[in-house]
C-alpha cells in the first residue's frame, strides 16, 4: 500500500482475505484524486488528526487549495463542508474528480483513525 503506513498495514494483514481488497481499493482511490492532489490530501488529513510529520508543499495551485480546505474540513467534521467549499473545489475538478477526492478521503481518514485506536500512531514508512 503506498500510503497506509507500514503500522497500518500490519493491522490490516490480521485478516488476510481482506487485505489484497483493501490494497485495491486504497489504491484505485488515490489514483481517483487527480494529479499530486490524492498525495497532498494523504499529507494534510495526517498534519489534522496530529499524526503526520510532512509538510506540504508552498507552491500549492489554487486547485490544490481548494481540494486542501475540503480536506481539512472533511476531516475536522465533515458536516461542516458547505456548498461554497464545494463550489470551490467545482472551479477546478470535475464531478468524477471531486468524489474520488471524497472516496480518498474517507479512506485516509478511517484507515489514520483505526490506526490511531490501534495504539500506534506512527509517521508513515512508506510502502509495506
Amino acid at each position: 500500500m503506498t500510503w497506509v503506513q507500514s503500522s497500518t498495514a500490519r493491522l490490516i494483514d490480521l485478516r488476510p482475505p481482506l487485505a489484497t481488497k483493501i490494497d485495491d481499493l486504497c489504491r484505485n482511490a488515490a489514483a481517483a484524486a487527480p494529479g499530486r492532489t490524492g498525495e497532498l490530501a494523504r499529507i494534510r488529513a495526517r498534519l489534522v488528526l496530529g499524526v503526520g510529520h510532512e509538510t506540504l508543499p508552498t507552491d500549492l495551485s489554487s486547485a490544490e487549495l481548494a481540494a486542501m480546505a475540503v480536506v481539512e474540513q472533511f476531516i475536522i467534521d465533515v458536516h461542516g463542508l458547505d456548498d461554497a467549499t464545494f463550489a470551490a473545489l467545482s472551479d477546478h475538478y470535475t464531478p468524477a474528480e471531486q468524489m474520488g477526492l471524497l472516496f480518498h478521503l474517507a479512506l485516509l481518514d478511517g484507515f489514520t483513525r483505526l490506526q490511531i485506536v490501534a495504539g500506534d500512531p506512527t509517521p508513515d514508512h512508506g510502502d509495506r
